[in-house]
């Protein structure tokens, strides 16, 4: 009997800052490789959401789970598939300060909701 191997997917992360050449560059890779998950990160600085929507509306086209990094109104606003919360404890303090209506917050609440 021979065991599948389970295939690994891509899983890409992007700059908060917009560019034509990347987009076009997330547009072809999309099309022809397999990948799970573009996370669009935080560079603290200004943001774009024409880029945001832009790359929503292509991961949509492609069944691509699209996450944010560290900014749950931003993905909610967006209609992204979650968020990223890095690793560090700064970056857990302020994510529970700031984004408390996403993630293990909203599950734990449906379940007592649901009994």
């Amino acid at each position: 009997m021979v065991e599948a191997v389970p295939h690994c997917r891509l899983y890409l992360t992007l700059p908060a800052r917009p560019s034509a050449a990347l987009e076009s560059s997330l547009a072809q890779t999309l099309a022809e490789a397999d990948v799970a998950c573009v996370l669009l990160r935080d560079d603290m600085g200004p943001i774009d959401t024409s880029w945001d929507f832009r790359l929503r509306e292509l991961t949509l086209a492609h069944e691509v789970a699209f996450l944010i990094e560290n900014d749950a109104e931003r993905a909610e606003s967006i209609g992204a598939d979650g968020i990223h919360i890095p690793v560090s404890k700064r970056a857990r303090q302020t994510w529970t300060t700031r984004n408390h209506r996403c993630g293990l917050h909203r599950k734990s609440a449906r379940r007592h909701d649901h009994g």
